[in-house]
């Protein structure tokens, strides 16, 4: 990441539809900057028809010039699905669950692929792309069906982690019934409204380990959050140079 705080100027080469996060959406895009090390950046833009603008440099993520546009537009999805397994600790051999309800559905099963896990389940179907080969995708159908799946799938896991991003009631509660003793759980989505845990039987009594967190991108042009997502990013850049065909996502 830049550290210091001159501005930027900068040409705009290719931009991200705008990303739904919190508040209003917002656009991000790969520029040529005038002034950064590398010559070229990913920088959050007033709007999609941005051509030329003024950035702050702190908001600037830099990346190798020999990093196609249309691959860089990618760093900060998959940075963020790096992220998240890092945080649940996800282990070779160990079972992996993430919900297609997340536009970067498909760089969390790729990640979870790359790190060694064994099943990784897909919960629900994405509408733009088509699930990572090597992924199992389950449908989300009735409740108690789709239980009994998950748990037939998960039987002989030496170890469990679930990337929640459905924002759904329904679609949390099948999980937790689901996780196995010493799961963890991720419960990434940007929820409506509260949702109603069984603390007692779901987590307590199985020593689950959950946490809270956001799959948002836009994140990572947060200053404040460089020191916690600025080492995914280069990951997340060192894959896309050299390995782009492992994880980017084809068309379903």
């Amino acid at each position: 990441m830049i550290n210091d705080t001159a501005q930027f100027k900068l040409t705009v080469e290719r931009v991200q539809p705008p990303v739904a996060a919190r508040g209003t959406p917002q656009t991000y895009g790969v520029a040529s900057a005038e002034g950064a090390a590398t010559g070229r950046v990913l920088a959050l833009l007033p709007g999609p028809d941005v051509s030329t603008v003024e950035v702050e440099s702190t908001r600037c993520i830099p990346i190798d010039g020999h990093l196609s546009a249309e691959h860089a537009l990618h760093v900060p999805a998959l940075a963020i699905s790096l992220w998240a397994w890092e945080t649940m600790q996800l282990e070779i051999g160990e079972a992996a669950l993430y919900t297609a309800e997340s536009p970067f559905e498909h760089f969390l099963g790729e990640t979870a692929l790359l790190r060694g896990a064994l099943p990784v389940l897909q919960l629900g179907a994405a509408s733009n792309y088509a699930a990572p080969e090597g992924v199992q995708v389950l449908t989300a159908g009735e409740a108690s069906e789709l239980l009994a799946d998950l748990r037939a799938r998960l039987a002989d896991s030496v170890g469990f982690a679930a990337v929640d991003a459905s924002g759904k009631a329904e679609v949390t509660d099948v999980i937790f019934e689901a996780l196995p003793r010493w799961g963890r759980l991720l419960l990434a989505a940007h929820r409506p409204a509260p949702i109603n845990v069984d603390f007692y039987n779901n987590v307590h009594r199985k020593g689950i380990d959950m946490r809270g967190g956001s799959l948002d991108p836009l994140r990572l042009f947060d200053p404040a959050q460089r020191g916690t997502y600025d080492v995914f990013v280069r990951r997340a850049i060192a894959l896309l140079m050299r390995r782009p065909e492992a994880v980017l996502p084809k068309r379903g």
